[in-house]
């Protein structure tokens, strides 16, 4: 029972103060190539409208793009009952390169991904509380990264997949007003 006390103590900030309205991470790639002229297309919705296309040119190599855009505008409530609006117009492009292969005598995965691409992205928002003149706050960023990521997968039926994603960031503008 202790036990369970402290993990809620330790979960709850995590939850109450969790800012997913300001930053929410962009999907991975997640195509499962294994062979040659493969063409994989996917649309979500979820911190934006999201599009990502991929296709083999060989046995091994693939190209990909992915966009996402988040033109909205989100009605919320603080935690002290304070309603507020957050305006967004939001994007990101990543394009790049990948490399797959099958594994010879697969244990329990048996293709193995990894892509390189770079990232593009757009940040403006701008939150300002409903009710009274509180005031409200707006940021404007655009910044680039690199990024590297990891695949290894089974494909039987449906997929299942491991993913690593590292991405230094490369900041170009920010404001924060």
């Amino acid at each position: 029972m202790l036990r369970m006390y402290i993990y809620y103590l330790l979960l709850i900030p995590q939850i109450i103060c969790a800012q997913k309205e300001y930053y929410i991470p962009k999907p991975l790639i997640i195509p499962s190539h294994d062979g040659k002229q493969q063409l994989y297309a996917s649309i979500g919705r979820g911190g934006g409208y999201n599009l990502d296309i991929s296709y083999t040119v060989t046995n091994h190599f693939a190209i990909f793009t992915t966009g996402v855009l988040d033109r909205d505008t989100k009605k919320r409530t603080s935690l002290w009952g304070d309603r507020f609006n957050i305006e967004k117009n939001d994007y990101v492009l990543k394009a790049g390169l990948g490399y797959f292969k099958k594994i010879k005598k697969p244990r329990l995965y048996n293709i193995i991904e990894s892509y390189l691409g770079i990232g593009l992205y757009k940040v403006e928002n701008y939150w300002y509380f409903i009710e009274g003149d509180l005031g409200g706050d707006s940021t404007m960023a655009r910044y680039w990264n690199i990024f590297w990521q990891i695949n290894i997968c089974r494909k039987a039926g449906a997929d299942l997949c491991l993913k690593s994603f590292i991405q230094p960031l490369r900041q170009r503008k920010f404001f924060h007003y």
